[in-house]
Parts: C-alpha cells; sequence; structure tokens
C-alpha cells in the first residue's frame, strides 16, 4: 500500500495536481516527500513545491535539497526555485552542489537569474569551477553574457593560477568561437593577463579539431605571435608538427617567423615534412624558410626529414626550390 501512495504522490507531483498531492503528503515518509519535491521543481510546479516542503524537516542537517537544487537548475524551474530558496535559504550554502553551475551548465538564464537574486555569489568559495567556466564550455552566448554584465570574474578562479580553470582556455579549446569573442571583449587578454591568454592558445594549437578562427581571435588580442611555451615550441611549429593546415595559414598571416629555430628539436619547415602536409612545406617555402637549416648538430634538415618519412614528392620539392633560390 505504501509504494502505491508513493508512485501516486511521485505522479501527483510531476503533473503538478496540488489537491491530489495535500492529500497525499502526510501519509508517506519523508524520503517520499523528498523524491516528490524534486519531480515537482524538475517541472516547476510552484504550488505542489511549497505543499512539499512545508511537509518536510526544516533543519539543513536534516534536509539539504541538494537534489532539489540540481534538478530546478538543471530544469531551468525558476518559479519552483524561487519557493525552495525563499523558504528554505539555507539551501544556497551547500556549494558542493552549487545550483549556479548547474544552471549555467545546462543554459538557465532563468535560473541564475533568480539565484543572484536571492545573494547567491557568482564569483565566491566554490569547491567546483564557477558558472562562467561552465557556460563558457558548453558555448551558452546568452548565459556568458549575462554572467559577464553580472560582473562574474574572468581571470581567475578562487585565484587558481592555472590556465585549464580560465573560462577563456576551455572555451578555446572547445571552438566556442563566439564565447572567446565575448571574453575577450570583457579583459580576458587585458595586459597583465596575457600569459594566461596564450596559455590558452597553447592549449587550443594541442587540441583536435578545427580551430583556426579561434587562434584568429587570440591572436588578435595581441598575443604575441612568436610566442613559446614552456618547451620553448613556438605556435607555428606546433601547427607544423600536428600538420594542422588552416591554423598555419593563420599563423603565418599574423607574421609568424617561418625561420623560428627553437631551443632544441626541428624548425617549422622540419616539422612539416615530418607530419607529411606539403601544403604547410609549400606556405612555409613561400615565406622563404630555410631549406638547409639545422637547428642543432645531430638533428635533421627538412630535406631528410622528408625523405626518411618517405615523404618523396615534398622531398622533390624542396630540392626544386632549392635550386631556384640557387639560381643568380
Amino acid at each position: 500500500m505504501v509504494n502505491v501512495l508513493v508512485q501516486e504522490l511521485w505522479l501527483a507531483a510531476q503533473q503538478g495536481r496540488t489537491s491530489d498531492v495535500e492529500r497525499l503528503v502526510s501519509q508517506v515518509d519523508h524520503a517520499a516527500v523528498a523524491w516528490a519535491l524534486r519531480v515537482s521543481m524538475r517541472n516547476d510546479h510552484v504550488h505542489t513545491t511549497a505543499i512539499l516542503l512545508e511537509a518536510l524537516p526544516v533543519h539543513p542537517v536534516q534536509c539539504s535539497h541538494r537534489e532539489h537544487l540540481r534538478s530546478a537548475a538543471i530544469g531551468g524551474s525558476a518559479r519552483a526555485l524561487a519557493v525552495l530558496v525563499a523558504r528554505r535559504p539555507y539551501a544556497l550554502d551547500f556549494v558542493r552542489s552549487n545550483p549556479l553551475n548547474y544552471a549555467a551548465e545546462y543554459g538557465q538564464v532563468g535560473v541564475l537569474q533568480v539565484l543572484v537574486a536571492c545573494k547567491a555569489d557568482l564569483n565566491g568559495p566554490s569547491c567546483t569551477l564557477p558558472a562562467l567556466w561552465h557556460a563558457s564550455n558548453m558555448g551558452h552566448v546568452p548565459v556568458v553574457k549575462w554572467l559577464l554584465d553580472q560582473k562574474a570574474a574572468v581571470h581567475s578562479v578562487d585565484g587558481a593560477a592555472s590556465s585549464m580553470c580560465m573560462p577563456l582556455s576551455v572555451a578555446a579549446q572547445g571552438a566556442r568561437d563566439a564565447v572567446v569573442s565575448l571574453l575577450l571583449k570583457h579583459g580576458a587578454g587585458e595586459v597583465g593577463h596575457d600569459a594566461a591568454c596564450a596559455q590558452a592558445l597553447f592549449h587550443t594549437l594541442y587540441t583536435t579539431g578545427e580551430h583556426a578562427t579561434t587562434i584568429k581571435l587570440l591572436l588578435d588580442s595581441r598575443i604575441g605571435v612568436n610566442r613559446t611555451n614552456a618547451a620553448g615550441k613556438s605556435p607555428l611549429l606546433i601547427a607544423c608538427a600536428t600538420g594542422d593546415v588552416n591554423t598555419a595559414r593563420v599563423l603565418l598571416h599574423s607574421k609568424a617567423e617561418a625561420n623560428d629555430i627553437p631551443r632544441n628539436g626541428d624548425t617549422p619547415l622540419t616539422a612539416a615534412c615530418k607530419s607529411g602536409s606539403t601544403e604547410i612545406v609549400r606556405m612555409l617555402l613561400d615565406r622563404k624558410a630555410c631549406v638547409h637549416t639545422c637547428p642543432q648538430l645531430g638533428q635533421q634538415t627538412p630535406l631528410t626529414a622528408a625523405g626518411n618519412h618517405n615523404h618523396a614528392a615534398m622531398a622533390a620539392l624542396l630540392v626544386r626550390r632549392a635550386a631556384q633560390r640557387a639560381v643568380p
């Protein structure tokens, strides 16, 4: 009989049948009421949410409402959420299940508006990444814009130095170009934060997929195109090594140094020869990349690299271009 009542309460809560919820709520235990509350909030039923809340313990130790917040945030149930936080304001203190983050991740601007109106802190201490990071990761442009208008921090996460914690990095890696553009307009690439912006560039270069437009946006924020990472590699060298033709084209158009000589390893031309991208090799040669450069004793020249990797057509191109340059 109890199971039947629980199921009946669940269906009534799901459908927002107020009179049935009022009749059944006193006939089941608190666990069943909490379950029904979660369903009611997920479907944004204000009146049934209020009734179910009244039937639950008020003390925060007994009922944290974490799952109810999560359900409402994910489902976009702004009205039901407003009822919960009005009657149980302590619910927002449970930051390990931060409803701001769920709302941002699922693109629920209305829920975010309710939470911020209830004094939820967009930039307060959190055990997880903040709302702006989640919205940037998912590419929710309206949410990102709203969060930035509400002064969400664009530069840091609880003082974290890791660039992977930066909204700009995660947006760039996901090729969320509209989000990247918004973040840059709100100061993500300002002087003093250019190192983090550069790290976003390098993380993006190592990410598979089409990122040429993203790379251009980052470069337009005045990151030095020939800046190197901790391993001494320039963006162009990375693009050549991965065979990313479009990114290499963007970098060269932005005046990347075709004859870059790294601290160790290959030149861009040698890296392109190893990756097998004839188109990148041709672009580099058009930019006067040196055919014979070998950065260190024991390293391969571009021609040697092409031959060793069985790129016959590429080797022929290198020989032909070297011969043309030798003609006075």
